[in-house]
């Protein structure tokens, strides 16, 4: 078994190399977008293996001991036929020597490159290449199998939708309006999460709907704080408070706390005072790793998070990272933000528009 890795300018350029030096037999094990500064454009890292032993085997078959090998966790035995009295699911397949597979057309749906040729039940590995963790792409793939006839899971587009179900099944969603209803809200996170900015982005679009908003600052430890805020609130037409105790007649209030730490205890006692009568928003910063972002939300859990709201996610090369936070999570997204400034809105989705959002979200990421 021989595994390498491709370094090229695009995809395109990267699986060509790999077709020239492996051949056409070689499988796809995983994709990354590499930065190199900067002033110079990202790369494309690609991982293939291959096995000198399937240059004997047919050009659309795949060496089972080879796969069972380097994919020990996965099943690879397909029944030749089914009883089509059995669940409606399961369909009547005729005996052949060949098994069934996929062309899949986009990396959105496979995760690897155009034109790859799969097993039919592989579908886990377009959900690895959308960043989703190993055993969150197990389970979706099993749902999909269960939940779908294999004749119609062919097809790229229903195939696209399928995954975009199975995905929206496990990531709950609030909307701006459900936001209005709660009268004062809290912004936490740790520093450098953004969560001031996406303070401000959620004042303005509320503003938009016709509520009324008012800012606060409560974060003391930042000399700037109270000025910054002062600007904001002047800059979009909005009141500024810094007295913890001044709660508006009307509208809803927006409150900026200070960064919460992950190494010191005693200082959440204070966020849970922050936090008495107001519903929180957890801010976190998309481009870290999965056990970063559960380590703080473990810390944050005390406070009982309503909403959480994912940052740079025009920076994070894979947005897989946002579905296994909100299914381990199970606290509600409130929106996404593509840029720190505040001119660029917060995108705000249903459970199905974010499935489809981070299935297309990582097909972008590569072209």
């Amino acid at each position: 078994m021989l595994i390498k890795k491709f370094e090229a300018e695009n995809l395109e350029q990267a699986l060509s190399m790999i077709k020239a030096e492996l051949g056409p037999d070689a499988l796809i094990l995983s994709t990354n977008r590499k930065k190199r500064g900067l002033f110079r454009s990202p790369t494309v890292e690609v991982t293939a293996a291959f096995d000198k032993r399937s240059e004997a085997k047919p050009a659309d078959g795949f060496d089972e001991k080879t796969l069972l090998d380097v994919f020990p966790h996965r099943k690879y035995d397909e029944p030749e036929s089914q009883d089509e009295s059995q669940d409606e699911i399961q369909v009547s397949i005729p005996k052949s020597p060949k098994r069934s597979y996929e062309r899949v057309s986009q990396i959105g749906v496979s995760g690897i490159g155009v034109g790859t040729v799969l097993p039919v039940h592989h579908y886990e590995i377009g959900f690895v290449g959308m960043g989703v963790s190993a055993d969150s792409a197990k389970t979706l793939s099993r749902q999909i199998v269960i939940d779908y006839p294999k004749r119609e899971l062919v097809d790229a587009d229903f195939l696209f939708k399928a995954k975009v179900k199975a995905l929206a099944s496990d990531i709950p969603c609030i909307s701006l309006d459900q936001m209005a209803k709660n009268r004062s809200w809290l912004f936490v996170g740790t520093a450098g999460s953004g969560k001031t900015s996406v303070m401000v982005k959620v004042a303005i679009q509320l503003k938009q709907l016709g509520q009324a908003v008012q800012l606060k600052s409560l974060d003391r430890r930042k000399v700037i704080s109270r000025t910054e805020m002062a600007a904001y609130g002047k800059l979009i037409k909005v009141p500024v408070s810094f007295d913890a105790d001044d709660r508006p007649s009307h509208g809803v209030e927006l409150v900026d706390s200070p960064a919460m730490p992950l190494n010191r205890r005693d200082d959440l006692e204070r966020f849970m005072r922050l936090s008495a009568g107001r519903s929180v928003v957890l801010v976190v910063d998309s481009c870290h790793r999965l056990s970063e972002l559960m380590r703080i939300i473990d810390k944050a859990r005390v406070l009982q998070p309503s909403a959480i709201c994912f940052t740079r996610a025009d920076l994070a090369g894979q947005w897989g990272v946002i579905y296994d936070v909100l299914k381990a999570s199970r606290i509600p997204l409130l929106a996404v933000s593509r840029g720190a400034s505040f001119k660029t809105p917060l995108e705000y989705f249903s459970s199905i528009e974010l499935g489809r959002w981070l299935i297309q979200g990582s097909q972008e990421a590569f072209l």
